[in-house]
């Protein structure tokens, strides 16, 4: 007695297509995650402007919530704050 395979008949495209619209929201979702900074209020910016003595670029920036080239981490953390939460990506 001879076995016989049995064939299913579907469509192997909606799988594919399920996993890739997984994929799709997953990064979605950690790029809009890293996309928002927690951002210092303008009264903290403005605060960290009058206790140090920055340079007028570097003052400006602050103030306007930008980060420019060679700025400080910590001039960096007074502009856009520091994360309400920090992951670490494998």
């Amino acid at each position: 007695m001879r076995s016989q395979r049995i064939r299913f008949s579907h469509d192997s495209r909606i799988p594919r297509t399920c996993s890739l619209i997984a994929v799709l929201a997953s990064v979605s979702l950690i790029l809009v995650g890293c996309a928002l900074p927690l951002e210092a209020s303008f009264e903290s910016r403005q605060e960290y402007v009058n206790k140090h003595n920055l340079s007028g670029d570097v003052e400006e920036a602050i103030l306007a919530g930008r980060v420019i080239v060679d700025v400080t981490r910590e001039e960096v953390e007074a502009t856009w704050g520091w994360p309400s939460e920090t992951a670490t990506l494998a």
